[in-house]
């Protein structure tokens, strides 16, 4: 566990109330990030838990029986039972036929060669046995699942937590009386590290060698032009997470270029055979909105979240995140509405 929260103060006697019963998440990966923190207060700081909350309905999210926020919403909350449900949840292959959870040690994965093709498989057996997804959308969502999880604790090397949530019930649309299905990804890890703090480390390191320095060479470039327009909403801490996102681009000290991913043509390739989407990596104080106009790649191969280029063109604005409170890790939510049938 990360050692962030063990700034709050006080002893086994403390007491703390969480009264959310009025306030509406955004979405799952608000609701499984909270039952982290409330896990953390139970388990590591040994703090007495009271929450108070009812969660308004919407699609695709968690519902109140849904989370394990339930075990402490009595009188007298039962946190034996919540830390034990919290760490079984995470453990086990799948909780039910709509929702499947499951968190990676991140020193266990680094021994694990095989890693990411058992991921792989286990993802994409569950997609197509227990979802409506078709068998590319399953294959598309496995391998870019699978590329999160390692992206994430690559960049920050903590455990990481994944929750995938595909209610059973149809979404019927009043305007055109077609029959949809909804699909929810949250995934998120806890760290002081950020994901772009590694990378930024390399920017004009004059010891990059080998392959790796000619794609450095090119995001030296991008900082140069970027950095005149750096502002409130797009700044060194965002270009950092932008570039740890291109292909071919990693944070680790060395000059292997075999870090990087093609996590956001996946993305897009699973928006295009969406119905609707909402997609979004944040990290610290940024974060993006990953829209689909603004994931392609330039001629170089790069992402440069606009519509031109990477190297001489900021990201579109509308797809730029700025955090009021620091989110200390890195999380991604992806977000999918599909027709039924296709």
């Amino acid at each position: 566990m990360s050692q962030w929260p063990k700034k709050m103060v006080g002893n086994s006697r403390t007491v703390v109330y969480l009264n959310i019963k009025k306030a509406i998440p955004i979405d799952n990966l608000t609701i499984t990030f909270l039952e982290y923190v409330c896990y953390y207060i139970v388990a590591e700081l040994d703090f007495r838990l009271f929450v108070n909350y009812k969660f308004e309905p919407r699609v695709a999210m968690l519902t109140s029986r849904d989370t394990l926020l339930r075990y402490l919403a009595n009188i007298n909350p039962n946190l034996p039972l919540y830390k034990y449900e919290f760490e079984q949840q995470y453990s086990i292959y799948m909780i039910s036929e709509e929702i499947y959870k499951r968190a990676f040690d991140s020193k266990h994965i680094k021994l694990d060669i095989s890693f990411h093709s058992k991921l792989n498989q286990e993802l994409y057996t569950y997609l197509g046995n227990y979802t409506l997804l078709n068998s590319e959308q399953s294959f598309d969502l496995a391998e870019t699942i699978t590329e999160l999880v390692e992206n994430a604790i690559e960049h920050t090397k903590t455990d990481c937590y994944l929750t995938i949530y595909s209610p059973s019930n149809d979404i019927l649309s009043k305007k055109n009386s077609k029959r949809y299905h909804a699909l929810d990804v949250s995934l998120f890890n806890v760290s002081d590290k950020h994901m772009g703090d590694d990378v930024m480390k390399k920017i004009n390191n004059d010891d990059i060698a080998g392959d790796l320095k000619h794609v450095f060479d090119h995001v030296n470039k991008a900082y140069s032009n970027h950095s005149r327009y750096f502002n409130d909403k797009y700044d060194k801490e965002s270009f950092g997470i932008l570039a740890a996102m291109q292909y071919n681009v990693t944070g680790r000290f060395g000059n292997q270029n075999d870090g990087g991913t093609g996590i956001p043509k996946m993305i897009m390739s699973l928006q295009k055979s969406a119905y609707l989407d909402g997609c979004y990596i944040i990290s610290g104080h940024k974060g993006f909105e990953l829209m689909e106009n603004y994931l392609g790649e330039d001629s170089d191969g790069y992402i440069g979240m606009n519509s031109n280029t990477y190297i001489d063109q900021i990201p579109e604005e509308k797809t730029l995140l700025r955090l009021s409170t620091e989110f200390p890790g890195t999380a991604y939510h992806l977000s999918f509405v599909f027709e039924k049938g296709n």
